[in-house]
């Protein structure tokens, strides 16, 4: 699982969060995390917001919760970015057409478009063969969630739950 230490890779690699190569001391939040997606409704879509300064380990948190989730069979990953740092196509369409349960990390999502955002949770909504998808968008910003509640109304999609 753990890829070992290569002596080729720099002090600064072997922080990045997914590397995943210091030990890791569980804060608080994980379990409410873990709790929060174990006891949402058994279908649809539920929404994390995880707001944080730079540097306080919400990526990190994010992997451990992955890690946790996909050895309990869940599709687990990050949004990748695709164009000018907007929502890959090919993701969305890719959680549109899964057939299990999906636990999906938007890292920094204030830096994302968001009508991209909204694109990709329109593309949550309307999975049919997902039992459950849930997603967390980590930023700095605590406000930034509000604006993307505007452009979800705006756009007729309607704001869902929020953990």
């Amino acid at each position: 699982m753990d890829r070992p230490i290569r002596s080729t890779e720099s002090i600064t690699q072997l922080l990045r969060p997914t590397r995943r190569a210091v030990p890791y001391q569980p804060p608080p939040e994980l379990e409410a995390l873990e709790n929060w997606i174990n006891e949402s409704p058994t279908d649809g879509v539920a929404i994390a917001v995880v707001h944080g300064a730079g540097g306080t380990g919400k990526t990190r948190l994010c992997v451990e919760l992955g890690v946790l989730f996909r050895d309990h069979g869940w599709t687990v990953g990050f949004v990748p970015r695709g164009k000018q740092g907007s929502i890959d196509e090919r993701f969305a369409r890719g959680v549109e057409d899964s057939t299990g349960d999906a636990l999906l990390f938007v890292d920094y999502a204030d830096a994302r478009d968001t009508d991209d955002l909204v694109d990709l949770l329109r593309a949550a909504y309307r999975t049919g063969w997902v039992r459950r998808v849930r997603l967390v968008f980590t930023t700095p910003r605590p406000d930034w969630w509000e604006r993307v509640q505007t452009r979800m109304d705006d756009r007729r999609l309607g704001s869902r739950q929020r953990a």
